[in-house]
């Protein structure tokens, strides 16, 4: 005879419950009735605040069933204490007496549900909608908080960029704008009316005619456009780059448009600042190879000339009479080398590359001694470290470039010549007690600072002149030694 098969068992719910029930008895009937309902519950009972709190310390739970009058414990005790440590838990009371007013009491401290323990049918119901409300609350919490993330570090990021942005609805006329985009107008964010007229106010009155028509025509005709404008921001002009992006709809119509504002001031100034770096540069070159033409064409031209002749007359004499011309020629030669050798030295000398920027400004400031007759004091602390390549070449230009204004300007012999390695930074100081001129009037394009200045920013750092009629005149550079530079010296 066939044995009857055995009926399908459904698989069960785990269930973490903490339970705060003083009697034991309905605690049994409690997890006989879930049971039923299909948990297997890990449940923990706790019958006092302080032990609610441990429990609370100890794991998570899934679900808190309370009883409402304990003798020492309270259920609107157990819901402020569950609400305050886990505001998203599932909370159910369930009491052998309560009325309609402890329940309002109840729900308004935070349960989620009340169930009286002589109807125990309806609380597996019960629980499974304050799950599945439970889990949606946590899910809701957890979007609002990476929403919040999300605009934070979008408004972080654009912060950093100088890009603000704005969304309008053509058909509802609303306007939404960014933190960032206000911070750009230099308006109170909020505070003010936003609008186009608004908006066009902040154009500049020469750019005002492009960017309304550009505008104009996004709304008529839906196209999309890109501009760069000024605005005015506290009476100071601002560069910005405006994009827009229309959204048509199904007509063809447009109904949304999105647009970006990026304050490209900076930005800007930086790129005109590095062409006019690179076209000074280019400047630089050009003098530079007008000077080494002029030399070639004034000295070694004409030396080479007269050598030419020499070697001429040396065919035509007898050979006993051509040792005076050839004596001549070599006296030529001599100094025809020594001119090239002193010029090699003025265009770069071989030790700075060789030997480092120390021997290089010692046979410097030694051959301005000799040939000038300055007096120039010289002083130096860390140049016997090994220092990056570009920072030497910049280093020893200004101290030549500044020794040279002082033999041309000061009206003075003598040069105080101080570097200082400090701070991982290469500081130079040139100072004579001459002349002197009015510093603040300077333009940047006297005694060779332009140039001095040009080679400075080009590591990242700055040159600095403090002067006055008849007090002297000292030239202060500042070179970083690990830099970020934009090209070579």
């Amino acid at each position: 005879m066939d044995q009857p098969a055995n009926p399908v068992q459904e698989p069960r719910i785990s269930l973490k419950l903490l339970l705060a029930e003083d009697s034991e008895n309905d605690a049994l009937l409690l997890l006989r009735e879930l049971r039923k309902g299909g948990y297997e519950c890990d449940c923990l009972r706790v019958d006092s605040a302080k032990a609610m709190r441990e429990a609370f310390a100890a794991r998570d739970w899934d679900l808190v069933i309370s009883d409402y009058v304990m003798p020492d414990f309270g259920g609107l005790e157990a819901v402020s204490i569950a609400r305050e440590l886990d505001p998203d838990i599932p909370l159910i009371i369930v009491s052998g007496n309560i009325g309609e007013d402890i329940a309002v009491r109840a729900m308004k401290a935070g349960a989620d549900d009340y169930i009286m323990k002589t109807n125990l049918k309806r609380l597996v119901a019960a629980i499974e909608r304050e799950l599945r409300e439970a889990d949606n609350r946590r899910r809701r919490r957890i979007a609002e908080k990476a929403l919040r993330t999300s605009e934070a570090s979008l408004a972080e990021a654009q912060s950093i960029a100088h890009i603000g942005n704005w969304e309008s609805d053509v058909n509802k006329g609303t306007l939404q704008i960014s933190d960032e985009l206000y911070r750009i107008f230099g308006l109170p964010a909020g505070q003010v009316n936003t609008s186009f007229d608004c908006f066009l106010r902040h154009v500049h009155h020469d750019d005002r005619r492009a960017v309304e028509i550009s505008f104009i025509n996004a709304l008529r005709l839906g196209h999309s456009f890109a501009i760069d404008h000024r605005i005015i921001v506290d009476g100071k002009i601002r560069l910005v780059h405006n994009k827009t992006q229309v959204s048509l709809d199904e007509n063809g119509a447009p109904a949304r448009i999105l647009g970006t504002i990026q304050d490209i001031t900076e930005r800007r100034e930086a790129e005109d600042t590095l062409r006019a770096l690179s076209h000074r540069l280019i400047t630089l070159q050009e003098e530079q190879s007008r000077t080494i033409a002029r030399e070639l064409h004034d000295q070694f031209g004409q030396t080479l000339t007269v050598l030419k002749i020499l070697l001429e007359r040396v065919k035509r004499v007898p050979p006993e009479n051509a040792g005076p011309v050839i004596d001549q020629s070599r006296v030529l030669a001599d100094e025809l080398f020594k001119k090239v050798h002193d010029m090699s030295l003025n265009l770069r000398p071989p030790m700075l590359d060789d030997l480092g920027l120390l021997p290089a400004l010692i046979w410097h400031i030694d051959s301005c001694r000799e040939q000038t007759q300055m007096k120039i004091q010289f002083k130096h602390t860390g140049l016997e470290q090994n220092l990056p390549p570009e920072v030497t070449t910049v280093a020893y230009r200004i101290v030549q470039e500044g020794l040279t204004n002082v033999l041309r300007h000061s009206g003075t012999n003598a040069a105080d010549v101080r570097l200082l390695v400090e701070d991982d930074t290469l500081k130079i100081r040139i100072k004579d007690e001459g002349n002197g001129f009015n510093a603040a009037g300077l333009k940047g394009n006297r005694i060779g600072l332009k140039g001095m200045q040009e080679r400075a920013a080009w590591l990242g750092g700055i040159v600095r002149i403090e002067s006055a009629p008849g007090k002297g005149t000292e030239v202060m550079a500042d070179l970083p030694l690990h830099s970020r530079k934009n090209g070579g010296a």
